[in-house]
């Protein structure tokens, strides 16, 4: 039927002059009103409104002045209130038709308002509507209380390697207002600002005085008046030290500087520049003393100007060549931002943790979380059970929280950082039951599959393309498991997710040929799948046209990619870039055709096998013995390492020979065990001498990390259990025959070498990776097994696979190298047992 318009505006026309003003009065107050202080960001308010009225049932309007809320939700500052942090706020509810939530600022209302609706039933797994997962709530005001809260840590951050660029690529800014919104919604954010390097400011903004005085600096270069911004200060110059400190606390000692209140942190860096050129030698101090010396010195300052105001400091970073803790207690005005898993070579990350814990009062941890230059958004690195371990780790040490180098892509870390700020914002360990809850809620009847993808995502750190064929498998199962809509459009985005992965692998196997070939397709499919997210699109793109840029000058078609870089790089004007040809979306009908097209290419998968160390030992038990004393010999350049599984506690005694050419020598000993429960941290700077390390049962890993230009030499005896290696040592430590060996005199033989694998019962056939065919394994038998070439990488490896006869399962295989090739097992954990022949 069609309406007469003009009949239906005349309708209106008298129902409104002719119902009594009291009754449009009260049709107007049954909306709830939100207010927010003027320079609340309005996208977070109209946010906020958008999911209160999706929730309630109820209707929610902006309020302009607080005058007008006679019911709903308040967000207000409020100065006088006792909160221990920045971020801290207080939420009061009459139980009815009112909540009020205060606090010093607006970090702290935003916080508080998400942690609210959180806490209703709201979960924001990824960004964007289809992963938000909206309750149903009779009364939003919950019952009356006045309570206290804030963040579980102050630091709870993280960002894409690349950020999001100016705008070329994704010129309406969505990908970055989605995963800004995303990181708001799950409490995300920092108490305070702990900017990076600051030397480089320091040259530039005293250049002149600096001319001046050139011995305040180290070997410094000057080009036209100009002094190079990366050299170094002369921290043993006291002049240089009294100058340099009072530049760096300027900003607090500028006339219209204004005390934070009590709660609030405030920190100016002191971090140099980066790279090296400081002083150094053996009679003079380590870098660490002479950088964390100087902070030192401006927080003394600060003692005697603030000294009622204990939270204003000076932050710098531990990594690079000052990651060492100094000598010295600091003081407890300096933050250090530490980084215990890369970046630095003194000690593995929970021992470098207690190490710092021991020397400073306050400290946070910046970590690299599956960035995409190193991981390029596919599945896999480092394993989700780890990183909580980690992560725990660190609060309970004393850390004030993280912030995460990481990637914008949904699946790849996207749905791992959400589980993480669980912990940092609410302080909720239980990252297991959250991923199960995850994946219950998006995926609904799909979940059980689901949750066996995102065990390969998430918990194999060596994701293979027999990886890839399990998920293709998985999601194919998936088919006729849910016909509901939005469960359908997520698992869409896995198939999306599934053929971009593909093409990565594709782009790493030279059959598929020339770098052009290999990376154009991954490069123009991230284009494609750009505003959804599910992977970090604008990097993936820079990452493929810097592919391009560093073709060798020799290649006959290097004019042609120098061309591609700047036709491919997101930043070039779409106008002029190959990607702004091409249409920004992927059809339904088109995912279905690729993901047809990987059921076809990944067909019958490699079984992945694993095995308990029960199963190992007792297949040791017949013709082995357990090493019980080896040599080995290592220096600067990689950190060595060693493990020991033992059903007791065990002894292990190491005698040492240290040698150092330009300075003094050091050894760092560290190690961990399993359970993240007993930290060890030893120095040795002694040239020789000896000592006792005490584990518990159980395996732990022990690490050596050598100061620069020092080489050493172990001898290792263990009373009891078994030594192993995750990944084979031969690139990071020598093997020899006697304590006393010369340094090129390292050796493969198996019987002072760690050779044997274990194969798990049950194991058909085994993968693994190698250069030039060059690993010899052999049967317990000494029988040699051939081997047959699958592919051949980019990087130089065959990916090569062998047959196991059925009796030989459950046993030991040798595997026998015979110069500098590297190798690993794929589908196998790639273990290698110290063991002899009885």
């Amino acid at each position: 039927m069609i309406r007469d318009s003009s009949k239906m505006e005349s309708l209106f026309f008298l129902i409104y002059f002719f119902i009594p003003i009291s009754v449009l009065a009260q049709i107007t107050n049954d909306a709830y009103s939100f207010y927010n202080p003027p320079s609340f960001p309005k996208e977070i308010s109209d946010d906020v409104i958008h999911l209160l009225n999706e929730c309630s049932g109820n209707r929610w309007q902006k309020a302009l002045t607080l005058k007008e809320v006679k019911k709903g939700i308040i967000l207000q500052t409020n100065t006088k209130l006792p909160y221990k942090a920045k971020e801290g706020f207080q939420i009061e509810s009459n139980g009815s038709n009112s909540i009020i939530i205060s606090s010093l600022g607006i970090e702290g209302l935003e916080f508080g308002i998400y942690k609210y609706l959180r806490s209703l039933g709201f979960k924001f797994y990824l960004p964007g509507d289809l992963y938000t997962i909206t309750p149903k709530i009779s009364n939003i005001f919950g019952l009356k209380r006045k309570t206290m809260d804030q963040p579980f840590t102050q630091i709870r951050d993280f960002f894409g390697t690349g950020g999001f660029g100016s705008g070329n690529s994704d010129n309406d800014h969505s990908v970055q207002k989605s995963w800004n919104l995303w990181r708001v919604r799950n409490g995300f954010g920092t108490a305070y600002e702990l900017a990076g390097h600051r030397g480089e400011n320091f040259i530039l903004e005293n250049n002149n005085e600096l001319l001046q005085h050139l011995d305040w600096l180290v070997s410094p270069k000057i080009s036209n008046g100009k002094i190079d911004p990366e050299t170094k200060l002369n921290y043993l110059n006291k002049q240089a030290i009294e100058f340099y400190t009072n530049w760096s606390i300027k900003p607090f000692t500028n006339p219209d500087y204004q005390l934070p209140a009590s709660g609030v942190t405030q920190f100016v860096s002191m971090e140099p520049s980066d790279g090296g050129g400081f002083l150094t030698g053996k009679k003079i101090p380590s870098v660490s003393d002479q950088v964390f010396m100087s902070a030192n010195v401006a927080a003394a300052k600060l003692d005697k100007l603030f000294p009622n105001n204990p939270n204003i400091g000076v932050n710098l970073y531990a990594y690079s060549s000052h990651a060492e803790p100094p000598t010295f207690p600091l003081n407890p005005r300096v933050f250090v931002q530490i980084i215990p898993y890369q970046f630095q070579n003194i000690a593995f990350g929970p021992s470098f943790i207690i190490m710092w814990a021991d020397k400073v009062k306050r400290f946070g941890v910046y970590d690299y979380f599956k960035y995409p230059d190193a991981q390029w958004d596919l599945p896999g690195g480092a394993s989700l059970k780890e990183t909580m371990k980690r992560l725990i780790y660190s609060i309970k040490k004393g850390s004030e929280g993280t912030t995460y180098e990481s990637s914008y892509s949904k699946f790849s870390t996207g749905i791992p950082l959400w589980i993480m700020g669980r912990y940092l914002s609410d302080g909720d360990a239980n990252w297991e039951n959250n991923l199960n809850r995850l994946t219950k809620d998006l995926y609904q009847e799909a979940d059980q599959s689901i949750s066996q993808l995102f065990d390969l995502f998430y918990n194999d750190p060596n994701f293979s393309l027999n990886s890839l064929t399990n998920c293709v498998r998985i999601i194919k199962n998936t088919s006729g498991e849910t016909r509901d809509s939005k469960v359908l459009s997520r698992l869409n985005e896995l198939k999306e997710y599934l053929y971009y992965v593909h093409l990565v692998f594709n782009s790493r196997d030279l059959v598929n040929g020339s770098i052009k070939d290999r990376l154009i397709p991954v490069t123009e499919y991230a284009w494609k799948i750009y505003e959804s997210g599910i992977i970090d699109s604008y990097r993936i793109m820079q990452l493929a046209s810097y592919g391009f840029l560093n073709i060798p000058k020799s290649e006959p078609e290097y004019q042609l990619y120098q061309k591609m870089h700047f036709e491919w790089f997101p930043e070039t004007q779409p106008k002029e870039a190959a990607w702004g040809k091409i249409p920004q979306s992927v059809t339904t009908q088109k995912i279905d055709q690729d993901f047809q097209l990987l059921q076809l290419k990944y067909t019958t998968p490699s079984v992945s096998y694993s095995y308990p160390f029960s199963s190992a030992m007792e297949a040791i038990k017949g013709k082995y013995k357990p090493k019980k004393e080896f040599n080995i010999g290592g220096n600067y350049l990689n950190r060595g390492y060693f493990s020991i599984y033992t059903e007791k506690t065990a002894e292990v005694k190491i005698n040492y020979s240290l040698t150092n050419n330009k300075q003094n020598p050091k050894v760092i000993i560290s190690g961990i065990d399993k359970e993240y429960l007993s930290p060890i941290a030893i120095s040795i700077e002694n040239s020789t001498g000896q000592l006792t390390l005490k584990l518990p049962a159980g395996e732990t890993t022990i690490f050596m990390n050598a100061s620069d230009y020092t080489t050493y030499r172990f001898n290792i005896k263990i009373d009891n259990g078994l030594v192993f290696f995750d990944g084979s040592p031969r690139q990071i430590l020598a093997f020899y025959k006697k304590f006393e060996d010369p340094t090129d005199l390292y050796t493969y033989d198996p019987q002072f070498f760690p050779s044997y694998i274990f194969l798990p019962i049950g194991a058909k056939e085994v993968d693994y990776k190698v250069q030039l065919n060059q690993l010899q394994i052999f049967t317990p038998q000494e029988k040699k097994i051939d081997s047959k070439l699958l592919r051949t990488e980019t990087s130089g490896f065959e990916i090569r696979q062998f047959s196991i006869p059925g009796k030989e399962t459950g046993k030991l295989l040798k595997a026998v190298i015979s110069g500098n090739f590297n190798y690993s097992f794929v589908n196998i954990p790639d273990r290698y047992f110290f063991l002899e022949i009885k």
